[in-house]
């Protein structure tokens, strides 16, 4: 149980790192104010494809599909229940906000970065095949934020359609290919495996850059000094992953349909909140002000969680 704690533990530290670095470098004035929409188009345009596509073609297999199939399922009814939390929790924190916040809010907690964050802890904690069944578990996940999430946090807030952005079609493009090449058991080319390592490689390390580099336009004493952000990212980080903790243990869910779900009910807010309104160039610093404060109360919870999760694998 230690194990998985330090091994979670120093996951998050190299975070830390990445997003100090980022940080370092805006203040510097080293790099342009653009790099961070930049960044954000290279992660969801060639990083994360990369990681779904090397870790799916490498791990899915023929014998697993029924398997699959009630991980996909359970994914999506987790991701209703997800939803409804997330809908409770904002309405209590609109009470007395701007309307146009209702969008970030119901963000932050409905979809957590499981992603940019915890595919790669999840994979460096319990291994590529538990990362594999993440992936397929996310799947409802993945087509809801690139939906449903890129809706709230739209540039107004105002338009009632729903739409499938272009960003997504690399994503999906990534998981049909990659699981028809690991259902098919084909043998790509060298060359094909190892740039996809190599990329999905960059994704966790350049998205934390990128929240860095956001933060450092804001004022250091800014950074932490938001109530808000505390509540939020104790709400996202504590009382969420309680209460789904609660639920799984009244079903008796077992082995990765405990593991995969209270993962992502624990990890702290998704960086999409940062991404989507950057790439948009708009105004991002609050949402990655909120970011970095659950990422650094992350550093607490999310071991003690892997501890937790140590006995179910």
């Amino acid at each position: 149980m230690m194990d998985f704690f330090l091994k979670a533990a120093t996951q998050i530290l190299m975070v830390l790192l990445y997003i100090a670095n980022g940080f370092i470098l805006r203040r510097s004035k080293m790099l342009p104010e653009t790099t961070s929409k930049t960044l954000s188009v290279m992660e969801t345009l060639v990083f994360l494809p990369a990681l779904l596509f090397n870790n799916l073609s490498t791990n899915v297999k023929i014998e697993k599909i029924t398997t699959y199939s009630k991980t996909i399922l359970f994914g999506a009814v987790f991701l209703v229940f997800v939803l409804l939390i997330a809908f409770v929790f904002t309405k209590l924190f609109m009470k007395g906000r701007p309307k146009e916040e209702y969008g970030t809010y119901m963000y932050m907690f409905a979809f957590a970065n499981y992603g940019y964050f915890g595919y790669p802890l999840i994979e460096y904690v319990f291994g590529s095949e538990m990362l594999a069944s993440m992936i397929l578990f996310a799947i409802p996940f993945t087509f809801a934020i690139y939906t449903y999430g890129a809706y709230l946090l739209s540039s107004d807030g105002s338009s009632k359609k729903i739409t499938i952005p272009k960003k997504m079609i690399p994503i999906l493009c990534a998981i049909v290919l990659g699981v028809l090449v690991g259902l098919l058991d084909l043998k790509l080319p060298t060359v094909i495996t190892q740039t996809t390592s190599a990329l999905k490689s960059c994704m966790s390390p350049v998205s934390m850059l990128m929240t860095g580099f956001v933060l450092g336009s804001l004022k250091f004493k800014n950074i932490f000094t938001s109530l808000r952000a505390y509540l939020v990212s104790a709400v996202r980080l504590i009382v969420i992953p309680l209460l789904f903790g609660a639920g799984l243990l009244l079903l008796g869910a077992k082995g990765e349909f405990m593991i995969i779900p209270m993962f992502i009910a624990s990890m702290p807010i998704g960086l999409n909140a940062v991404v989507f309104v950057e790439a948009s160039g708009r105004d991002s610093t609050d949402n990655a002000r909120m970011c970095l404060i659950s990422y650094i109360l992350s550093f607490i919870t999310v071991p003690l969680i892997m501890a937790f999760l140590s006995q179910y694998q």
